[in-house]
């Protein structure tokens, strides 16, 4: 007896989860263990010290040696306490990066506060190359910001305009020590309508800055050396949001084919 049978093939859609596809990777800002370097005297931030290293006045405490960024406390007094920093270009960080990631390990002594300044600027005007950012020399951890003519400046930790105290600063009391991590996004940041000439509107993403300003000052009680503070393993980074990092894969569909046999 001769039995016919059919069989058919079947192409069958399934959808499938939506693939995780990064847009940009992260972009290092700053990534340092004080191994090396040190910090140069100058008395003034400038414009054209952007991407040469850490400065400081001639007459603070500050330095790099044995692996850590220090201030041994001795000496107390604007300069000696004033703000360690440096400036660092966002040219060819990436496109997509909305949010800056900070870590650092810290030390702080008896009777001394610690405070960490993270400020975005944006040329506004017409700068000399030598223009100058800001003071090293504030007293009480401050740092004193003088370029709002030519340049715009956001506290990357607050999305404040940031002013000459401590108001827009990360602080850590006396005698603690730990590891500060944290993640800013700038999406909902914009310009202080206080901006000479007129610099407004949202920010997006480490784009609108031309460069970031990082930095350091401490707030001493003491000169016998109980009060001094270290930093080490500073890592700033520049990075996506999460939301921002998820695609559909496989095409808009995100389907998968599959063969069905059928008698």
């Amino acid at each position: 007896m001769k039995t016919n049978s059919r069989i058919k093939l079947l192409l069958t859609t399934v959808a499938v989860p939506a693939v995780l596809i990064p847009v940009s990777n992260a972009a290092t800002i700053v990534d340092d263990n004080f191994s090396s370097g040190n910090t140069t005297n100058n008395a003034r931030f400038r414009y054209d010290q952007i991407d040469l290293g850490w400065y400081k006045d001639a007459s603070s405490d500050w330095t790099i040696s044995s692996g850590v960024l220090s201030n041994p406390g001795t000496t107390t007094g604007i300069a000696s306490e004033g703000p360690v920093g440096q400036l660092i270009s966002t040219l060819g960080l990436g496109a997509g990066l909305t949010q800056i990631s900070v870590s650092f390990d810290y030390t702080v002594g008896a009777g001394t506060s610690l405070y960490f300044h993270l400020i975005g600027w944006t040329q506004n005007g017409s700068p000399d190359a030598n223009e100058i950012i800001g003071n090293t020399q504030p007293q009480n951890g401050g740092l004193q910001n003088q370029g709002d003519t030519d340049f715009g400046d956001v506290s990357i930790l607050t999305g404040a305009d940031p002013g000459n105290g401590t108001a827009d600063t990360i602080s850590f009391a006396e005698n603690t020590s730990g590891t500060y991590s944290q993640t800013f996004t700038l999406t909902g940041y914009s310009w202080s309508v206080d901006e000479s000439p007129g610099l407004t509107g949202s920010i997006t993403s480490v784009l609108d800055f031309d460069f970031i300003q990082v930095a350091f000052a401490t707030d001493m009680a003491n000169a016998d050396g109980s009060g001094a503070v270290s930093i080490d393993n500073l890592s700033i980074q520049a990075i996506p949001e999460p939301s921002s990092a998820a695609l559909l894969g496989l095409g808009l569909s995100g389907l998968l084919l599959r063969r069905r046999r059928v008698i």
